[in-house]
């Protein structure tokens, strides 16, 4: 059932349980019961039509450009598995994605995410609604991989940066990194 659209990469289950998921990486919890997730950086991540999600060169925490001056320009994915609790379907979620520059001594900075909702304050925002399939039995929980690409991404300058997740008005995760400047030799520059 879709509710709200933020961007094309994210859909909703359908009743039937197949069909593409709407959710990422978060920790929820409503009436007890927690929403869980997994989160990485990676080089590549990508939806299949069935809902799977493949991930390539997983694991990021550093990454390095040649460019010599900022701003810096990467290419990367964030890849999540959100496992949705069987007392957590067919009711509404809501999830904020925003990327923080923690590297400046004036404190954390928010950096706006390309291709957002204006209204969304440079986040990515979704609702995401799982739903039960037919063939589903109670007590099993349901999973909605995410793949968000950045490629092209300008960040203003080099340190430390973190993709922070939020349900409602609790951090759930964050997936922290490293964006450095490299010369042509392989040694960091900054």
């Amino acid at each position: 059932f879709p509710t709200r659209r933020s961007s094309d990469l994210v859909y909703d289950h359908d009743q039937s349980g197949y069909g593409s998921p709407r959710a990422i990486p978060c920790r929820t919890r409503q009436r007890g019961v927690a929403v869980k997730a997994t989160a990485m950086l990676c080089d590549f991540a990508q939806l299949s039509s069935d809902g799977k999600l493949t991930v390539i060169g997983a694991g990021i925490t550093r990454i390095a450009t040649l460019v010599a001056e900022p701003p810096l320009v990467l290419n990367f994915a964030l890849a999540a598995l959100v496992e949705v609790p069987w007392d957590q379907t067919n009711r509404p979620h809501r999830l904020h994605i925003e990327l923080v520059f923690d590297g400046n001594e004036g404190g954390a900075q928010k950096i706006p995410l390309p291709n957002t909702n204006p209204a969304d304050e440079g986040s990515f925002v979704a609702e995401f609604n799982a739903g039960r399939g037919p063939e589903m039995v109670p007590g099993e929980s349901s999973l909605l991989p995410i793949a968000l690409p950045f490629f092209g991404i300008a960040l203003p300058a080099p340190g430390g940066y973190s993709f922070k997740l939020t349900v409602g008005n609790d951090e759930l995760a964050h997936v922290p990194f490293q964006a450095r400047i490299i010369n042509q030799f392989g040694f960091r520059a900054a």
